[in-house]
């Protein structure tokens, strides 16, 4: 904790921490980019019979076309629903 009872922390300690849990917050966000990264399976630019493929599905990252209404691997829809 940052502090105990009737103990409080001076602002060299107090700096101390923020650093120690900002340095945590920093390593903890770059094992995440890399693992996404490792488990990304890439984009093959030409999965669509030679089609160019540069749009990669946001929930998934296949490889879409730009006239695709929802992702042909795992059905999410594209673009916004206003009900």
């Amino acid at each position: 904790s940052f502090s105990r009872p009737g103990h409080r922390l001076t602002s060299s300690q107090l700096g101390k921490r923020m650093l120690e849990i900002g340095l945590l917050v920093a390593l903890f966000a770059g094992v995440t980019l890399v693992v996404r990264k490792l488990r990304s399976p890439g984009i093959e630019h030409a999965d669509f019979d030679g089609e160019f493929v540069d749009l990669p599905c946001p929930w998934c990252e296949a490889p879409t076309r730009e006239t695709d209404s929802a992702c042909p691997s795992c059905d999410q829809a594209f673009g916004i629903r206003i009900t």
